[in-house]
């Protein structure tokens, strides 16, 4: 079946809504190219936020300037209503249908409605030949309980069925309106707001019987006159506006934005059914559906959830890559914990010991560098020489695959059993003992020996005895050379003293040489195992900041596991529950084989059903919930006042694969099939999202007089204002309700609205037939 063009024409912040959730719809299942859609709003910023970019937006200007004198001349308007300096009808219809009448908008607004509709008859031209289209759709969409929808649709209606005439094509137009439905409520709401809704919403729904002709009173024509000093003077219809008209019912006490979707979805679904049946003349055609203009709707989806479901696929992703980075982090805490560990064993060996069995650090390391170090020969000692040892140990020592380089450990224990071993050697040397015994001898002829007292072994040489000696030999000498040849025993005892003391000086100077070779030895190798232990210190304190630092991402990360654990539970748990709604997602019950690959290849419900993860019985049995629930929603009165004989349809818009699922076996189908045939009409048509069953039925030959929102107000209405006072639970004046009234002009019966607005002569004619 060809998709029937169609425009879609929302009015108000409710029919904006209406029409982007048709328009969402629509652009998912890529028809898009067959509609058009036409935001109009007393607000600005309102048609901005509510309709796509991608729409045509009619904002009706607010009229400052001219509405002080104007108010006083319409005949729809009165003293009472107030116009907002920044937009909006403020729920007041007749301020709503002045936005459209006056001579700053309705030029705009009949010019580019007609603009749309002829551009869209003419880029569609083609569409408009085929045998089987007996005309396009245009739907006006709007709630009845506010102000600018409420308040426009009925002059709107008009001027469409006057655009579409001039046009050389069939049209058929339809209507849906949101109706405020009390539901199981109790009618006193206790606050103005909501009795606003529903004093509108009767208002609305009175000028609404007025121009379908409800009760067969012969209205015809009917005319709404222009008021505004452009255009034509009148619009008239020969017959109704509408060719079908739908009350959508919205309990007020379940508004919430999954709830407006909902209702919102079941206008898409219904226009989309006539759409893809070729319009709404072809459903008045079929001799099985009896004329009736007026209808309700009710609706409801079945959905395999695949935005919850892509949600879950991504948790569980995001799970398997946290799992990977907390090995990851593991994995490296235990290789961080142990490398600090061994450096700082390292650190901690005492030179001579060979590592306990818990200690990480190998034996053959420590007896590698010791080996080395006892192999430098100390007597030829230089800086050369002990690189090259170092090096020898370096290449001695095996790469263990740490994160630190092992030449740093190397070196460390080589110069640090270098060092002990030449610490050990300078004890064992008699260098100190012998200058001791020196200094306590001759402590008193060296000058500067307070200064010296507290000084090492080796100052004590260099800066006092090595020169007391050398000045002894040197007096010894002077004193020798300067006795007579006479004196020769002298002589001899002073010769006999220097041989003495030169030997003793030859002897302290060659201790001295080789102890200041290990000392000077000593300084080089300490310096440098100071330096390698810094590094080894300086290396554990980084492991150590960069452990407290893994341990924070790690809790970091086993938070946020937490959390994807939770919602992963929360999502499965909501998956698995079979959810009572108008929009009923499938139960799924095995999520441990279910995989992204199985959303990328489904192309039916019946996929998940043959792998397992969701069950026949389960696909039945929310069927059988959805198609139960779907009941006639605005005859809610228990005791109807109108006996009427319902005529209901059902339909079906899913992929051919989808709709296959009415056919389930025997068991699951008897109750299924029962509850389809209990219908007077059922339609299919087809559906692009081969995850989505949209179902829409439409009850024909209601009777508003059964519904509370209607018949209840129009009993207390007709009774006395106190008792709408009194019903509504309102402080207001007696003309609170005939201020609603946006068309005096169709109900010239009722006296109170013919007198609010000051209609003398429509009030005399009615009490000259009254007598």
């Amino acid at each position: 079946m060809t998709t029937n063009p169609t425009i879609v024409i929302g009015v108000g912040r409710g029919g904006c809504r209406m029409a982007t959730q048709i328009h969402d719809f629509v652009t998912s299942e890529e028809k898009n190219a067959k509609f058009e859609f036409i935001g109009i709003d007393t607000k600005n910023d309102d048609l901005k936020e509510y309709t796509n970019n991608d729409m045509n937006r009619i904002a009706l200007d607010t009229p400052s300037s001219i509405w002080g004198a104007q108010k006083e001349e319409y005949s729809y308007l009165h003293s009472d209503y107030e116009l907002e300096p920044t937009g909006g009808a403020k729920r007041q219809r007749p301020v709503s249908r002045y936005y459209i009448d006056n001579i700053q908008n309705f030029e705009n607004v009949y010019s580019r409605l007609s603009t749309i509709i002829s551009e869209f008859v003419d880029e569609r031209g083609n569409d408009f030949d085929e045998e089987e289209m007996d005309g396009a759709n245009v739907w006006l969409v709007n709630a009845l309980g506010g102000g600018t929808g409420s308040g426009t649709f009925p002059l709107l209606s008009f001027m469409l069925r006057n655009i579409l005439d001039e046009i050389d094509e069939a049209f058929f137009v339809g209507g849906v309106g949101s109706l405020p439905s009390l539901g199981d409520e109790d009618l006193t709401l206790g606050t103005e707001g909501n009795a606003n809704y529903y004093a509108n919403a009767y208002a609305a729904l009175r000028d609404l019987m007025y121009i379908v002709d409800y009760d067969d009173a012969g209205n015809y024509p009917i005319s709404i006159p222009i008021e505004a000093d452009v255009g034509p003077s009148e619009f008239t219809v020969e017959e109704s506006p509408f060719d079908f008209y739908s009350l959508l019912a919205f309990r007020e006490g379940e508004m919430s934005q999954d709830y407006r979707e909902q209702m919102n979805n079941t206008v898409a679904t219904l226009i989309c059914l006539f759409s893809e049946m070729g319009g709404i003349e072809n459903f008045q055609n079929d001799p099985n559906i009896p004329d009736s203009i007026l209808h309700s709707i009710d609706g409801g989806i079945l959905e395999v959830p695949v935005r919850d479901l892509d949600k879950l696929l991504d948790i569980k992703d995001r799970q398997d890559a946290l799992e990977v980075e907390l090995d990851s982090v593991a994995d490296e805490l235990e290789a961080y914990r142990e490398d600090r560990d061994y450096l700082q064993d390292v650190v901690d060996l005492h030179t001579g010991e060979i590592p306990e069995e818990s200690s990480p650090v190998e034996e053959k390391i420590v007896r590698t560098a010791r080996s080395r170090a006892q192999s430098l020969d100390l007597e030829y000692f230089d800086e050369e020489t002990l690189i090259e040892e170092r090096n020898r140990c370096r290449e001695q020592i095996p790469d263990l695959n740490r994160n630190f380089e092992m030449d740093s450990v190397g070196d460390y224990l080589f110069y640090n059993e270098l060092a002990e071993i030449i610490r050990t050697k300078i004890r064992e040397h008699s260098f100190e003992e012998e200058i001791e015994n020196e200094w306590s001898q001759y402590r008193g002829k060296i000058s500067d020996a307070d200064r010296l007292d507290e000084m090492d072994a080796r100052a004590k040489w260099e800066d006092g005895l090595q020169r007391f000696y050398a000045n002894w030999e040197d007096t010894l000498r002077e004193k020798y050379e300067n006795l007579g040849g006479h004196r020769l025993f002298k002589k001899r005892e002073i010769s006999e003293t220097l041989d003495q003391v030169e030997s003793r000086n030859t002897q302290l100077g060659g201790l001295y040489n080789t102890y200041r070779q290990l000392d000077d030895a000593k300084e080089v190798v300490e310096a440098r195992r100071k330096e390698c232990r810094e590094t080894l210190l300086e290396t554990t304190s980084e492991y150590t900041d960069h452990l407290e630092s893994l341990e924070q991402e790690q809790l970091e990360l086993e938070t946020e596991q937490a959390q994807y654990e939770n919602q992963r539970t929360s999502i499965e748990n909501r998956l698995s529950d079979f959810s009572k709604s108008q929009h009923t997602t499938l139960p799924f019950t095995n999520f441990e084989t279910f995989n992204r690959r199985m959303i990328e290849e489904a192309d039916s419900i019946q996929y998940f059903i043959d792998r397992g993860v969701v069950t026949e019985s389960q696909v039945a049995h929310a069927l059988n919930y959805l198609i139960d629930s779907l009941e006639e929603p605005v005859q809610d009165l228990e005791t109807y006042n109108k006996t009427v004989n319902v005529f209901d349809y059902l339909g079906v818009i899913a992929t051919r694969e989808n709709q296959s699922l009415m056919d389930l076996d025997a068991e699951n189908r008897q109750k299924l099939s029962g509850q389809v045939d209990s219908f007077n009409w059922v339609r299919y048509e087809n559906l692009r999202n081969q995850f989505v069953i949209r179902l829409v039925s439409m009850y024909g030959r209601i009777a508003l007089e059964n519904t509370s929102e209607y018949q209840t107000l129009h009993e207390h209405y007709m009774a006395e204002s106190e008792s709408v006072k009194d019903l509504l639970n309102i402080d207001e004046d007696e003309d609170y309700m005939p201020k609603k009234f946006a068309y005096p002009e169709f109900h010239e019966e009722d006296t109170r609205v013919q007198t609010y607005f000051g209609l003398a002569d429509n009030i005399a004619t009615l009490n000259e037939d009254s007598e």
